[in-house]
């Protein structure tokens, strides 16, 4: 219609108005309860701490996210096609690998273990949930590819972490879909000039590790590393990859009680915090520190998917920078949604992150410094 037809349309005495045409979206809008915090703090554009709604507009649809973990349960149903409650397609899982020579596959790990290995063994599915559940992740449509490189007791060796980076790029490589790996594990490192944990046994003095040279040469395909800052609240480049400065490196916060007010802080163990009523119980002492952080992300009692049953779900001891990691991977994922691999890149990434994060929110006290770490905390917000 143009405008002169617009025009006689008025006149027309059946015609109470015009108005030009516009596009509908589908609603995605998810209420939130105190149980999923994590993703309600995400997306809050004010001062306000809280909504009870988490937006969730681009959920990643067409991109792949490698988790490298225990491996994920490709049964669970967070991971069925579909938003909300609303959970009835296939597996958004896809084949992946396993380097780990224990019997168990990358899509249905850790099975046959008691609940006490469970915990440990259901780390890839928890995280994978938080990366890309349809009711507790961030990018709700995200397909996911589980990368095993930790055993049902969540050990491994570097060997291979490289192994399964090695395979993430030949995989990348062969397909058109844009991509983000997430790595919420690590290697121990002593760096000269850095006071670091008197680290037993495997510890290596290199500048630059085989792990590290791995993470840069799947940075300069063109696939973001997310990775977490790990839990020993020591500076976070006495691990590895967390320290390497392709990769965007997350420490963790927690919502804790200062001065009767309840606000954002470096998550610890040692603060027991009152929030919720809820004390700390992972035994890690706390989110790592320093100038190796790029970003801060939601750590504490984070409900995720278990491995219990095909709609098992966990809050308590899903605490640390593991559980932050998958959240920000999750945000790139959405982030990546309709780019091809040519229009896009790492560093632009994490300039999208930095560019949409909370700066100067995370309350530092004596008893939870930041140590010189960057006061950024994450928020969902993509739209294209």
């Amino acid at each position: 219609m143009n405008e002169a037809q617009a025009e006689a349309m008025t006149r027309n005495p059946h015609v109470v108005f015009i108005e030009e045409d516009s596009y509908m979206y589908l609603s995605t809008e998810q209420l939130t309860d105190e149980t999923r915090w994590n993703l309600d703090r995400l997306d809050q554009v004010g001062d306000e701490l809280f909504s009870g709604t988490f937006s969730y507009g681009n959920p990643g649809v067409t991109v792949r996210a490698y988790v490298m973990d225990t491996g994920v349960m490709a049964t669970h149903d967070e991971f069925r096609l579909g938003l909300g409650d609303v959970g009835t397609g296939s597996s958004r899982v896809e084949a992946g690998v396993s380097f780990v020579a224990d019997g168990y596959a990358a899509n249905a790990p850790c099975s046959a273990e008691p609940d006490e290995t469970l915990l440990i063994g259901g780390y890839g599915t928890a995280v994978a949930s938080v990366l890309g559940g349809r009711r507790m992740g961030v990018a709700k449509q995200v397909r996911i590819i589980p990368v095993r490189t930790l055993n049902c007791g969540g050990v491994g060796v570097a060997s291979a972490a490289i192994d399964g980076l090695n395979w993430i790029l030949d995989h990348y490589d062969t397909h058109a879909y844009a991509g983000v790996v997430n790595i919420s594990n690590y290697q121990r490192l002593r760096p000269e000039g850095l006071t670091c944990p008197n680290w037993s046994a495997t510890v290596t003095d290199a500048e630059l590790t085989a792990l590290e040279q791995a993470v840069n040469s799947v940075v300069s395909w063109g696939l973001p590393v997310v990775v977490s800052a790990n839990n020993q609240n020591v500076d976070a480049r006495c691990t590895s990859p967390a320290g390497n400065p392709a990769a965007i490196t997350v420490g963790g916060t927690m919502m804790n009680d200062v001065s009767g007010q309840t606000v954002d802080t470096r998550w610890l163990n040692t603060a027991n915090p009152t929030w919720r009523g809820i004390p700390p119980t992972n035994l890690d002492p706390g989110s790592n520190w320093g100038l190796a952080i790029d970003i801060f992300a939601p750590a504490h009692e984070i409900r995720s998917a278990h491995i219990t049953s095909t709609t098992a779900e966990r809050l308590t001891n899903r605490s640390g920078t593991s559980f932050a990691a998958p959240h920000v991977a999750g945000e790139v994922a959405r982030y990546l949604q309709g780019k091809g691999k040519s229009t896009y890149n790492p560093a632009g990434a994490l300039a999208y992150l930095l560019s949409i994060a909370k700066s100067g929110v995370i309350v530092a006290t004596p008893e939870i410094p930041m140590n010189g770490s960057t006061n950024t905390l994450m928020q969902s917000r993509y739209t294209p």
